[in-house]
This record gives structure tokens, sequence and C-alpha cells, in this order.
């Protein structure tokens, strides 16, 4: 429902969520819960917290977002009005993040490998040249092959 929404309203996630995945929740959020998001990613030596965050947030704010009707109120909310939250909401959406374990690196890595797949079939419809790597096979890893870090 929500991502119906979203795009009938023309709100693209990434208007919003770009400035949460690229500074950890540390540009919009208060500086207590990008700590916590912080303080696992550097624990779990992943980036997949991260992701779990997002989507926790995304679920919590899915009844409010519902209600709004169009693009300029959603983008407000998400922007202004969730960093907003009470320190209990927040709390409510760490504890939510966390129960998310599907999420992985690997789960990760998949969707990288299908977005670039889908990017490069983009591309070569448009006559276009793309990379299809995967990031794994560029970036340092652990050993357990994670794009995250």
């Amino acid at each position: 429902a929500l991502h119906k929404h979203l795009d009938d309203t023309n709100a693209q996630m990434m208007i919003f969520t770009s400035p949460w995945l690229l500074s950890v929740f540390s540009s919009e959020f208060p500086i207590n819960f990008a700590g916590r998001v912080l303080d696992v990613v550097l624990s779990e030596r992943s980036y997949a917290p991260v992701m779990r965050v997002a989507l926790a947030l995304l679920m919590e704010a899915q009844a409010d977002v519902l209600a709004l009707q169009d693009f300029e109120h959603i983008i407000t909310f998400y922007k202004r009005n969730m960093p907003m939250w009470s320190t209990a909401r927040l709390k409510k959406v760490l504890d939510k993040a966390v129960e998310l374990t599907d999420i992985s690196d690997k789960v990760l890595d998949t969707f990288a490998l299908q977005f670039a797949a889908e990017d490069a079939k983009s591309a070569a419809a448009k006559g276009e040249e793309k990379r299809t790597t995967s990031p794994s096979s560029e970036e340092p890893t652990n050993g357990n092959n994670s794009v995250w870090y």
C-alpha cells in the first residue's frame, strides 16, 4: 500500500532516504538515534543495520503517510516530522529494526546484482554500455563478499 501511494503521489523515496543512508541517519535524526545505529553498524561490521532501520522507519510511518494526499506533504513529513518523533517512538523503530533479521549483507548483495543487471538491460535498450559487475567484486570485504564495508 505504501509503495503504491508513493508512486501515485510521485513521492520518490530517493528524495528523503538518500540523506538517511548517506549519513547513517546523522544528518536528519537526533544524534542519540544515529549513534545507536552506528554502534550496531560497527559492531556487526555491516551496512545491513542501516537498511533495516530505514525499512523500520518506513513501516512505522506508513499509516501517517497514507493519510497524506500530496507530494509536498509526504516529503515534508519524511524530512521534517519524522526526525522530530519522540524518543519512545524512535526506540520502537530501533526495536523493530532488530527483528528484521532477514535483511543481511547477502540479501543486499543479491539486490545490488539484480539492480546492476536490470540497469544493464535498460542501458542496452537505450544503446548505452553499462557495467554489470558485482559491487562486491570491486570493494574490499571481510571474506563474506559484503558490499557494504
